[in-house]
């Protein structure tokens, strides 16, 4: 596990951080006497940053995950969206919307491709003539079905690449970390919320 994480510390060298670490200090020293030059005040990258790792690994499974669903046509989020419908045959739009967390002007997007695809059939809801539901066409779940094999298999590599151990850790703290953010994506800071401030840190 380390070799392969500290060497992604370092893929521009091809060095893992060991080796990086031990290049360094082969430098030629600099003399005892020779001033150092003043250079402009650091600022902290993007490396360290939370978010931008987050990021950078959701864009990272995205394209593994395109890569293994591209003979089938569809992009992940269509896949997503074809998958949620076959699990909840009769859902309404906003529902599917709020089970994959995006708006539901994005979600009638992807139900209008799927529709045009003939994976799903958009209807109106007999309770609620306003309300459109999806429903997946006989093809349309055959599909969901080989997304769901191709989804576990995919799922068993990544456990394979990082450990079986170190997935269900990193899932645990993703789940506890959409819990802990969920109150402040539902109310924005500044409306119905409290914002920290370092002055309100527990002192020890």
């Amino acid at each position: 596990m380390m070799g392969r994480t500290a060497w992604a510390m370092y893929p521009e060298t091809g060095l893992g951080w060991p080796d990086a670490m031990a290049s360094a200090s082969l430098a030629e020293p600099r003399g005892v006497d020779e001033p150092k030059e003043a250079g402009p005040p650091s600022r902290p990258g993007l490396e360290p940053g939370l978010g931008f790792r987050l990021g950078r690994a959701h864009r990272m499974l995205r394209a593994a995950w395109e890569e293994v669903i591209s003979d089938l046509g569809l992009s992940p989020p269509q896949a997503a969206l074809l998958r949620a419908a076959a699990q909840r045959p009769g859902c309404g739009l906003r529902e599917l919307a709020r089970q994959m967390h995006t708006d539901p002007m994005n979600a009638k997007r992807l139900a209008d491709h799927l529709e045009r695809a003939g994976l799903v059939a958009s209807v109106s809801d007999p309770g609620h003539r306003q309300r459109r539901v999806l429903r997946p066409t006989e093809r349309g779940a055959a599909v969901a079905a080989e997304l769901a094999r191709r989804a576990a298999a995919h799922q068993r590599r990544l456990a394979i690449l990082i450990g079986p151990a170190e997935l269900a850790q990193l899932q645990g703290l993703l789940n506890h970390l959409e819990s802990a953010l969920a109150p402040s994506v539902h109310h924005p800071l500044g409306q119905g919320t409290k914002t920290w401030h370092p002055s309100e840190e527990r002192k020890e």
